[in-house]
């Protein structure tokens, strides 16, 4: 028995099947062109079939024959049938049908169900050997195909060969398994729903031109991640904190930054700029708990994942005692474990930056004596950070850092002099005052929303005073507006931008100078302009009033400068410190020239492996060296891809099993806008223009887009601190950052989208 390409004829099969597992609804279905030459003929048979609730689904050519494209036509209910209900009903169901062939299925409505979902037997995106169940229980059966936003939708995984499967999803995957069996075929896609613990069938399809299959992953594979993981979370250290878990969305947001499954160079350079000890030297500077040595960032067989108990640690202020230390570090631990979805916003709702009343979480928390001392801790970092002009510190070394790249760009080092000195001033001069400015401008921009949910200043002038904020995205659109109308050349503008590359840390993409073609393409731009914010005088003396009633020295003025000089010059800060790490490429390039090796292959080797052969190495030894190297870490990549893990990890069993929650996205501009959806793909030329562009995740090497007037942005990764997030902000640009994995897929199946960002909407056309 096969699957056809068309759903409704798969139902016929799928009903010959003797299973006592499901049962498959009454249905009977119609061309387009059956009911235009006879609408009333049709009308009849479906009376003469059905007297409840009835659902009219669709099963074209384009829809089914071609690709899963999910909610691209209309699904609808009909509870009260009469000749009038149908007529409306299956016209505005084949409205938008291309074909008279294409057919529309009636079937009966299953209602008050339990539960119900689809399950893809294999994984989509790559193709790997894993049940995927999309799912929710909000009584509906066409919630989950809709293309609707929906919130309560969630995503199971299930490892093929794991014989642990949570219990209320045995059935479908034992029904699906007989299925597969039966048809013949290991990629189907089937509609379900459960009423009274009853399975029904809905619909079934051969999911179409899937990829090269992938195989399953090594028995030994498994065992060692699961070793690894459960080595990570056992290990307390010196860490305040009776468990943690992995995040890889949470504080330095390594799958925003470097990717789901960056390269052994990617990751290897992050750790040893950033996340080794760079960030917690700054969090201890700035007063906060230090840290070290305690690991911000493990590499789970090629996935950055997040400590979440020593990033917890990092935010507490070191002269607060440990039994306080102890009940924030539990309590928000317990929290995060009951709602993981939080782990992407660590800082706006678990250990905030500035503490304020005596409510909400802190109250079950502390006593109202130890939420005192807690205040005042925090409160004096917040403070101290402007009243000591910090960032006007870490702008000075943010200028040596400027001379010192010079300097070893024009020297006469060997490449691996080069890089070695390049690692060490990028590190002190480089990523430790970025950090410390990050750190600045997200106090800064946490204390904004405080002032907006309290009432002293409007979102809307919160909003208008940071699009006002100079910044590289708007510096790069106007350079090139002025190369374009020839006022600049493009050696200059090669001179100041030419660094930058989507994915900061990944050398296998094109630097703006190496791929300049590529990245700018758009004629049809005109110059930003900037204005300048005042804030009103009663604003200002709400401001002051509100540091007043928290006892603290600050003045409006001082906050408010606070605010600019941080943000922009955090973004400074990254645009400089990114030309140290393009000129290590440049050296890496140079030094494989000299062995005679592919430089496509420098992504597989270990940062650290090049940063010990400046005293270690000779240049013979270090090319076997880079060869093992490489073909290690190409198998390892290779074996990686088979695994899929979650986003969050509690335990180490998570391996055969996870769960997924939709993720609402951050929304940001106040324009409606309805586009064409396109996915960036950095192997084609693309024209952006007036499209709404998909991104899974983008860092400042992404901001050429912002030169082709893009209608709209949707990223899958990031959160409202993020780099892109930061963008739209100042740019005004409508889009949705950091919708999460499954809605992004789904959106990425679309062609049009709808976004309301102030109502916080999006929907297919």
């Amino acid at each position: 028995m096969n699957l056809d390409n068309i759903k409704s004829l798969n139902l016929l099969n799928l009903k010959k099947v003797k299973d006592e597992d499901f049962e498959v609804p009454k249905f009977i279905f119609f061309t387009k062109k059956n009911f235009f030459l006879d609408p009333n003929s049709v009308i009849s048979k479906i009376n003469s079939n059905f007297n409840n609730s009835i659902i009219i689904r669709s099963s074209t050519y384009d829809e089914d024959g071609t690709r899963v494209n999910a909610g691209k036509y209309l699904s609808l209910i009909i509870k009260n049938i009469t000749n009038e209900n149908l007529m409306i009903g299956i016209k505005k169901v084949i409205s938008h049908f291309k074909k008279d062939k294409d057919i529309f299925i009636i079937q009966k409505l299953i209602t008050n169900v339990q539960q119900s979902g689809v399950i893809f037997s294999k994984e989509l995106k790559l193709n790997r050997e894993y049940y995927v169940i999309n799912y929710d229980k909000s009584h509906h059966t066409d919630l989950v195909t809709s293309g609707k936003y929906n919130p309560t939708v969630k995503a199971l995984y299930v490892a093929r060969n794991s014989s642990k499967i949570p219990r209320e999803f045995n059935k479908i995957i034992k029904v699906t398994k007989n299925l597969e069996t039966k048809f013949k075929c290991k990629h189907l896609d089937i509609e379900y729903c459960i009423k009274k613990n009853k399975l029904y069938l809905l619909q079934i399809r051969r999911l179409p031109k899937m990829k090269k299959e992938v195989g399953y992953p090594k028995k030994s594979t498994i065992v060692n991640i699961q070793k690894k993981i459960k080595a990570i979370l056992n290990s307390n250290y010196s860490n305040i904190g009776k468990k943690t878990f992995l995040s890889n969305m949470a504080d330095w947001n390594p799958v925003e930054i470097l990717g789901e499954r960056p390269s052994k160079l990617a990751i290897t350079m992050y750790k040893e700029l950033i996340t080794n000890e760079i960030w917690a030297k700054q969090r201890k500077n700035y007063g906060y708990k230090d840290v070290r040595p305690n690991s911000l960032l493990f590499d789970v067989y090629g996935i950055p994942y997040i400590d979440i108990r020593t990033d917890l640690n990092s935010f507490l202020p070191k002269k607060l005692n440990s039994k306080i230390s102890q009940k924030l570090i539990n309590y928000n631990l317990d929290k995060l474990y009951k709602n993981p979805d939080k782990h992407d916003k660590i800082e706006f709702d678990l250990l905030p930056s500035f503490i304020a009343d005596y409510d909400g979480d802190l109250k079950k928390i502390l006593t109202k004596k130890e939420f005192l001392q807690y205040k005042i801790n925090t409160n004096s970092i917040f403070e101290n950070l402007i009243l000591k002009e910090i960032c006007n510190l870490e702008i000075n070394k943010i200028k040596i850092l400027i001379k010192k790249i010079d300097y070893v760009k024009n020297s006469n080092y060997k490449p691996i002099t080069k890089i070695f000195y390049l690692n060490y001033y990028i590190k002190q001069f480089g990523t430790l005052p970025f950090a410390g400015l990050a750190r600045c401008a997200f106090v800064a921009k946490y204390v904004c929303d405080l002032l907006v949910d309290k009432n002293i200043i409007s979102q809307k002038s919160i909003k208008s005073f940071y699009s006002s904020f100079k910044n590289i995205t708007t510096n790069i659109h106007n350079d090139y507006v002025y190369y374009k109308l020839g006022k600049i050349t493009k050696e200059k503008f090669i001179a100041e931008y030419g660094h930058l590359r989507p994915s900061t840390y990944d050398i296998s993409f094109l630097s703006y100078e190496e791929g300049f073609k590529n990245y700018f393409k758009s004629n049809k731009i005109s110059l930003i302009k900037k204005k300048k914010y005042k804030f009103t005088n009663l604003q200002i003396k709400k401001i002051n009033k509100f540091f007043k009633n928290y006892d603290l020295k600050i003045k409006s003025e001082d906050f408010i400068n606070f605010c600019i000089k941080s943000t922009e010059m955090r973004e400074k800060a990254k645009f400089e410190f990114t030309k140290g790490i393009n000129l290590i490429f440049i050296e890496l390039k140079k030094l494989f020239k000299e062995m005679k090796m592919n430089k496509k292959d420098i992504q597989h080797i270990d940062y650290n492996t090049v940063l010990l052969a400046y005293s270690s190495l000779e240049t013979t030894r270090l090319r076997e060296t880079f060869k093992n190297e490489i073909n290690k870490h190409i198998s390892e990549n290779t074996e990686a891809k088979k695994i899929i893990l979650p986003d969050f990890i509690k335990n180490e069993k998570e391996i055969n099993f996870f769960y997924r929650s939709s993720r609402d996205g951050e929304f940001f501009g106040n324009r409606n806008i309805i586009g064409t959806l396109m996915l960036y793909d950095s192997s084609k030329k693309q024209n952006f223009t007036n499209k709404i562009i998909l991104i899974e995740n983008a860092d400042p090497g992404y901001d050429f887009i912002f030169t082709s007037n893009i209608l709209g942005l949707v990223t899958k990764n990031g959160g409202p601190n993020s780099h892109m997030a930061i963008r739209c902000s100042e740019l005004n640009i409508t889009s949705i950052i950091g919708i999460g994995e499954e809605a992004f897929n789904n959106i990425a199946g679309q062609n049009k989208l709808m976004i309301n960002p102030n109502d916080n909407l999006y929907r297919f056309l």
